[in-house]
């Protein structure tokens, strides 16, 4: 449920998606306390930034091959990702 912040619960809200996340997670960001249930979620999250930022980037330079943008995508291990892919802060 969206909703303001409150003292009561300052630990487990995410201030990324501004809802209240409890429960088990596979890794949790410091900066905004988004909770990644799983490797498989992070991964997830991971590859769709990483596409969305790769076909942006491609306006400002000459674009990577595609295949290699995808293959960078879909090979990558949640153990690799540092970053929290909400507010692109690291772990």
């Amino acid at each position: 449920m969206t909703h303001e912040p409150t003292f009561e619960c300052n630990d487990v809200h995410c201030y990324s998606c501004n809802e209240d996340e409890d429960g088990y997670a596979y890794i949790i960001c410091r900066e905004c306390g988004h909770r990644y249930r799983s490797a498989g979620e992070l991964r997830r999250v991971y590859r769709r930034q990483f596409l969305r930022t790769s076909r942006q980037s491609w306006f400002d330079m000459k674009p990577p091959p595609r295949w290699r943008v995808w293959w960078i995508a879909v090979t990558i291990r949640a153990r690799n990702i540092y970053f929290c892919q909400h507010c692109i802060h690291d772990f």
